[in-house]
């Protein structure tokens, strides 16, 4: 089981909620992060996984306790079975939860030129690169490559002990390194046609990758608004 929400900050003006429902790592984080709009993103990011947590498992008590594991990756006290990771960027928070260990990453697709591509692809990679001639595709598929690296290093929970550069993507749901395949990894990067919601479309300029270590991502996820968190924060 994989599921992974998508909460936009422009809907928090609309939720009833308070720092009490945070869990205090969240709290701490909130109060030490500037602008406005991080502290929105970090809140955004807590409460779409309140969101998830609440509807796999209704009788979860709030505040969470969140602490980390030996490799600095955040867990649940209290919650076994249970894995989770978040990520956010642009106006969209992003959980995904899983009985496995998840990696998630999500990426805006920033206009003009890219962050030092040379830092984050493959040898390999650079050469499909190079050979990209349209600006708009060349950015697509770095941000592929891009989220898919990091919700791989985030589903191991190794962060960037492992160079981005060390490793590539091939296809969507296989990480090689140095021609050789690794311990089999499933990796899915979403784009805006296939993500399900209400009244939000996910937009084209994104990309966001889900990573498990056994399991295939569903290949849909879902945006959440301000009635799905209002409704188990009443709970």
């Amino acid at each position: 089981m994989i599921r992974t929400y998508l909460l936009n900050r422009n809907e928090l003006e609309n939720i009833k909620y308070d720092s009490a429902v945070f869990s205090a790592r969240r709290n701490e984080g909130i109060e030490r992060m500037e602008p406005e709009k991080g502290k929105q993103l970090a809140a955004a990011a807590e409460l779409a996984l309140i969101y998830a947590l609440k509807t796999e498992r209704p009788d979860t008590v709030l505040p969470l306790d969140i602490t980390e594991n030996e490799k600095a990756k955040p867990e649940i006290k209290g919650l076994e079975g249970l894995f989770f990771n978040l990520s956010h960027s642009g106006d969209w928070a992003v959980c995904s939860i899983s009985d496995e260990p998840v990696g998630v990453d999500i990426e805006y697709i920033k206009g003009g030129a890219l962050p030092n591509p040379e830092k984050i692809l493959h040898p390999y990679e650079l050469e499909t690169f190079a050979f990209i001639t349209n600006q708009l595709e060349k950015q697509k598929y770095f941000f592929e490559c891009w989220v898919a690296k990091e919700s791989y290093l985030k589903n191991l929970g190794i962060g960037l002990t492992v160079r981005p550069t060390e490793f590539y993507v091939e296809e969507d749901k296989m990480l090689t390194e140095g021609g050789h395949k690794l311990k089999k990894r499933y990796v899915h990067i979403f784009k805006s046609e296939e993500i399900r919601g209400t009244d939000w479309k996910f937009g084209t300029n994104y990309r966001m990758a889900v990573c498990s270590m056994k399991k295939d991502p569903d290949s849909r996820a879902r945006i959440i608004t301000a009635k799905d968190v209002n409704g188990v924060l009443a709970s």
